[in-house]
């Protein structure tokens, strides 16, 4: 089974001026909750990714793939310092 491919091509973490925010933490949970979701790395799911992801130094977030069986979810994103 492949998972539904959740960037195109990729999410961006910017300030209200646009500029990038490296470090920025992108949380992914179920819905409704504050637990984590198991995020994948690839689209077979044979590989979890870290969650939260993290910006690189551009602001971009990885690739990165839900199990759709398993649900609705929310994100949130923080700058580094959880704000």
């Amino acid at each position: 089974m492949t998972f539904p491919y959740i960037n195109i091509p990729r999410d961006f973490a910017f300030d209200d001026n646009a500029a990038a925010l490296p470090g920025a933490k992108l949380n992914i949970y179920n819905a409704g909750t504050l637990t984590r979701r198991t995020i994948y790395a690839n689209a077979a799911g044979s590989a979890t990714h870290t969650n939260p992801l993290v910006a690189d130094a551009a602001g971009r977030f990885s690739v990165w793939f839900l199990d759709p069986d398993e649900g609705d979810y929310k994100l949130h994103m923080t700058d580094a310092d959880d704000v």
